[in-house]
């Protein structure tokens, strides 16, 4: 495979290897529309100090790579693709070895990059390369993994004064106290336009700005605001599913009949991230399952949604109190069974695969 910067005349080759597969490694989800960066490569990427690379084969765009620069000696790596017919060949592997030679020859310090949970070819990948998982975030439903790496040794890294480091945690408290008061404007309503208004105008954002910090926060790009907004109203979705669960639940166990029917919202979507493993359910539907399933098992509490969608993706399940995991091991065949049950109940074939490979 030949790697070489984009050209123009790539363009709907490029475009039509991210519509094969549009969720995988490096997937762009910056503020705007998901492809927005795609509409015009050079202006996103070339222009912004960045650049943008195709693997080409007999004439045939079969991979592509990109990064571009965020605040200081940062790059974003995104656009991590390969063709379905060319997977399992390393080409992932080179592409990113390039990317990461062409950043550090650009002066940049730390790469990050963001990808699906469950994307399990991409997690080796990352895992050979050298990255860290530093974050699990859900934006929107969908479960996202941070990964970061550092192409020359941080300056941070060094041990910190015991002044430094108390000038550090000073600065970090008062930063979480402007983006908390960020997040609440958010959940009371306001756009992101109106909060970074407010937060600007505000007593908080004088004292931030008041002495020089040990790090830097992007309170005035519009940017930062979106992104709390998508995780605000993520974390909503999510805790409203997580209430009504906690209430069939509790109703379960107030009555020793069976509990009524309930039927679903009738102008209910069904939930995006189930269904983007083949799984058509709605979210009050999800709910009562999730209640189900916990009783079932002998958990004390219904489970939380991060922890049933991992279940059928594969991943780890992380941040359980260890009693209710140590419950959810000792009944690992009927947790097993259950789910399988609900794939085949709400799924297609591809969701029973993936309960097959959690059993394994």
């Amino acid at each position: 495979m030949e790697l070489r910067p984009y050209r123009q005349s790539d363009h709907e080759q490029v475009v039509s290897l991210h519509e094969l597969s549009p969720r995988d490694a490096g997937d762009h989800q910056g503020a705007g529309q998901p492809d927005d960066d795609l509409r015009d490569i050079a202006a996103a990427y070339t222009a912004d100090g960045g650049e943008f690379w195709v693997g080409e084969i007999d004439g045939r765009i079969a991979a592509t790579g990109a990064f571009r620069q965020t605040p200081s000696e940062t790059a974003e790596i995104t656009r991590l693709r390969v063709a379905p017919e060319y997977r399992g060949r390393g080409y992932g592997g080179l592409m990113l070895d390039k990317l990461e030679e062409r950043a550090k020859e650009l002066g940049y310090e730390l790469l990050h990059l963001e990808s699906p949970e469950g994307e399990e070819a991409a997690r080796k990948l990352f895992d050979r390369a050298g990255y860290s998982m530093h974050e699990r975030r859900v934006v929107d439903g969908d479960v996202r993994l941070m990964y970061l790496k550092w192409l020359a040794p941080p300056e941070a890294a060094k041990e910190m004064t015991p002044e430094e480091e108390a000038a550090f945690y000073a600065d970090w408290d008062v930063s979480q106290e402007v983006t908390e008061y960020a997040k609440k404007l958010l959940r009371e309503g306001a756009t992101p336009e109106q909060a970074m208004e407010r937060v600007l105008a505000s007593e908080l954002y004088a004292v931030w700005c008041g002495k020089k910090r040990c790090f830097a926060v992007g309170y005035d790009s519009l940017e930062l605001y979106e992104d709390l907004h998508s995780s605000v109203r993520s974390d909503q979705y999510i805790g409203s599913i997580e209430e009504k669960a906690a209430a069939h639940f509790d109703a379960a166990a107030a009555t020793t009949s069976e509990p009524a029917p309930v039927s679903d919202a009738p102008e209910e979507s069904d939930e995006p991230v189930f269904a983007e493993m083949g799984m058509r359910i709605k979210p009050s539907r999800l709910a009562v399952e999730m209640a189900a399933f916990s009783r079932a098992v002998g958990l004390s509490r219904p489970i939380r949604y991060i922890h049933f969608l991992a279940l059928f993706s594969g991943a780890t399940i992380v941040g359980m109190e260890q009693e209710e995991l140590d419950r959810l091991v000792a009944n690992k065949d009927l947790a097993v069974e259950l789910a399988q049950a609900f794939a085949d109940l709400y799924g297609d074939d591809t969701a029973g695969e993936s309960v097959e490979r959690v059993q394994g």
